[in-house]
């Protein structure tokens, strides 16, 4: 999820959990109506996939859309992007050092982001808008790349160690809405209500900086 896949669509794939007793929803117009006297106690835990790589997981204490709250839970995205390829991890082994004289591939990096932040949701004309607001950390670390020619080292003769280059840290803010849809006029799986999710995230860390579409798959209820 860096600045060169900054046209790559996300597709976040909520697989949700909850316990505690559901709220009751009634479906009218392919809208939901929840009794906002019931409010799943425990919440709903969701994770996800990004189609760039990343993670997502969310955890929210409301179980009621309906209700109108600055804050209802919290996620964690995290993604590992690189371009060591074949290469194995040596660096336990040499260090920063070229022991046997072997051929110079160049150097190879391996960037970690995360974004921890918060949830929060709306309701507006019976439509539930999720917004989230985070901050972000990327890490870049540089290996040397080498080969082996007896290829008895590494992965067939591929293999990196430690480089004497600092890594590269950079942080930003996390941004993000969505609207929620609940097309579905059955409960698949009981207590558990599935919906559909798009909106738009984005950052401001400079090693990752990005502003994507998404789209997501959930479900909120209790068992």
């Amino acid at each position: 999820m860096n600045i060169f896949k900054s046209s790559v669509f996300l597709f976040f794939l909520f697989v949700s959990a909850s316990f505690g007793n559901s709220p009751y929803i009634e479906m009218k117009n392919n809208k939901f109506n929840y009794n906002t006297n019931l409010i799943d106690p425990y919440g709903s835990f969701e994770i996800g996939v990004i189609l760039s790589g990343g993670y997502f997981l969310s955890y929210s204490w409301i179980g009621n859309p309906k209700k109108h709250t600055l804050l209802n839970g919290f996620y964690v995205i995290s993604e590992v992007d690189e371009n060591i390829g074949n290469y194995e991890d040596y660096t336990s082994v040499f260090g920063t050092i070229n022991v046997f004289d072997d051929r110079y591939d160049g150097t190879v990096w391996e960037n970690i982001y995360y974004s921890v932040g918060l949830l929060g949701n709306i309701n507006i004309l019976n439509n539930e808008i999720i917004f989230l607001l985070g901050v972000s950390k990327s890490e870049t670390s540089y290996y040397e790349a080498y080969y082996d020619n007896l290829e008895i080292l590494g992965n067939n003769g591929l293999y990196y160690i430690n480089s004497s280059n600092n890594p590269d840290h950079s942080y930003g803010i996390t941004y993000g809405v969505k609207y929620n849809i609940y097309p579905f006029k059955v409960q698949y799986i009981r207590n558990v209500e599935f919906y559909f999710g798009v909106g738009i995230i984005g950052d401001t860390n400079s090693m990752n900086n990005y502003i994507m579409p998404m789209i997501t798959f959930g479900g909120i209820g209790g068992l």
